[in-house]
């Protein structure tokens, strides 16, 4: 039996992240689905944990060479749901998120792909800043209307699009991220129609809590991989401007606080974006 959601995890390096997922994915209101975990770990790290939750529900484990967009695409090409999600291995949804999302979806047949908004333990938004309107998603706010954990898309999509391997956290890759909102702009080149609502919203904790070494590294690679992904899908200059401009003004206020760590951090996201657009394999 065709199962409703196909939920597709690449994970590396982490246990009790995975866990709790798989915990609240049991919790969940709606258990018409499919677990597939591409394990990209060269040890056997995950085996007590898929041992335990494969009791309870379908879990589907397999491996990969390591690359996120490996890992997804090799899930998505084992799935069989009628939807299907590509949640990180350490976020965590809603004991009725699943449910939620088939209501949405079967009220609203003409939306092929919905997008939401992700947030922490405490309600408030993570991993970046969202729109706080709903509506559709176009070339134009694409940055602002979307983020992997919240992705459920219809089969057909998955059919007709991929992630691109040579974008994303992988040793294959130079830029280290970009391949969800690639994946975006794929799928409205492909004429599927995109929603954003910020009112559907997953759980994941917000990375960067103080700006220290960590946090400027990650900025620097983020930030090469958004500015690859604006020049590689002609995203519109004016608004590339406005994103370097808004690095900019964070830096001037740093500098009035005189938070140098916060100054460096928002240094090495304009430096990332610059690289990344003007690369000559952009």
């Amino acid at each position: 039996m065709t199962p409703r959601f196909s939920l597709i995890i690449s994970t590396l390096n982490r246990t009790w992240q995975l866990e709790r997922f798989l915990k609240h994915l049991r919790e969940q209101s709606c258990q018409d689905f499919e677990c597939i975990i591409v394990d990209q770990n060269k040890d056997q790290r995950l085996a007590p944990i898929i041992n335990e939750y494969k009791q309870h529900f379908t879990l589907i484990h397999m491996h990969s060479e390591q690359g996120i967009s490996l890992g997804r695409n090799t899930g998505c090409a084992a799935s069989r749901g009628k939807y299907l999600a590509f949640p990180d291995d350490d976020c965590w949804y809603g004991p009725d998120q699943l449910q939620i999302v088939d209501a949405y979806l079967r009220d609203n047949p003409e939306i092929d792909f919905l997008t939401g908004r992700t947030i922490d333990a405490r309600g408030i938004t993570s991993l970046g800043k969202f729109d706080k309107k709903a509506g559709a998603v176009t070339r134009e706010n694409i940055f602002e209307r979307g983020n992997t954990n919240t992705f459920f898309l219809r089969r057909q999509v998955a059919g007709a699009i991929s992630f691109d391997e040579s974008i994303g956290l992988g040793p294959q890759s130079k830029w280290g991220s970009g391949e969800e909102t690639d994946y975006l702009f794929q799928a409205l080149a492909a004429g599927f129609n995109l929603y954003y609502d910020p009112d559907l919203t997953v759980y994941h904790d917000e990375p960067i809590l103080e700006y220290n070494e960590a946090a400027i590294k990650r900025g620097y690679s983020y930030g090469r991989g958004m500015g690859r992904v604006m020049k590689m899908n002609g995203y519109p200059f004016r608004l590339y401007l406005a994103k370097l401009f808004r690095q900019g003004g964070g830096m001037v206020v740093a500098l009035i606080k005189r938070d140098f760590n916060r100054f460096k951090y928002h240094r090495a996201v304009l430096k990332g974006r610059l690289e990344g657009w003007q690369s000559k394999d952009a």
